[in-house]
């Protein structure tokens, strides 16, 4: 069987690499220095059948926000989201021209892809899974020893409670937390936003904001 080229395979994915983009700009805001970022392509897997999306003209550093607040390293974000991307193409269906849901069991598939590390109480959607896969694998590459007590849906963003830990959990989780998940549909994982649902915040795509 002849392998097909990988410019095709990151071509039909396409969709994806337009999520990612809409997403990235959601979370960047109106940050003056992302300007001139924009999606250049992607590396693809052929191993893995995974995507991931590469870009350009961003610049590096943070922002300094109101009350002495500042955001996350522009880079590490966008690399954070773009390891959500990638783990998201791998249930890309180019049949359907979507992305398939995670099987019922995904968070039993994460005790045992990590052991110990998610012994606790999950409530979350499947749509943020992937973000949390993102997360946690970032943090263990680089060797920091953690454990979740807590994860669940808060005022329309995710919530990452964890015990040991180190300088890199602290900074991913508070990315997933405060910068990223209010922009990704909880239900789905496309790009989304929070809206109030007869008094219940909830971050949704258009599509499950309308259903």
């Amino acid at each position: 069987m002849t392998a097909k080229d990988p410019a095709a395979l990151v071509a039909d994915r396409e969709p994806l690499l337009h999520e990612f983009d809409a997403v990235v700009r959601l979370c960047l805001g109106n940050d003056p220095e992302a300007g001139n970022f924009k999606v250049v392509g992607a590396s693809f897997n052929p191993a893995t059948g995974a995507m991931k999306p590469r870009w350009a003209g961003l610049n590096g550093g943070r922002r300094k926000l109101p009350q002495d607040a500042w955001t996350p390293d522009r880079h590490r974000l966008v690399e954070l989201l773009a390891r959500t991307w990638e783990i998201r193409s791998l249930r890309w269906s180019g049949l359907m021209r979507t992305v398939r849901p995670h099987d019922a069991d995904w968070y039993s598939k994460l005790n045992e892809l990590w052991p110990g590390v998610f012994d606790c109480e999950v409530s979350i959607d499947q749509g943020w899974a992937d973000l949390l896969v993102a997360t946690t694998g970032w943090i263990i590459e680089v060797g920091e020893t953690f454990t979740f007590s807590q994860i669940k849906q808060k005022f329309g963003s995710i919530r990452l409670y964890y015990d040991e830990g180190g300088e890199v959990a602290f900074d991913l989780t508070t990315m997933a937390e405060s910068f990223i998940s209010g922009h990704i549909c909880e239900i789905c994982g496309a790009p989304g936003r929070t809206i109030d649902r007869n008094g219940w915040l909830t971050t949704v795509c258009t599509f499950h904001e309308a259903s």
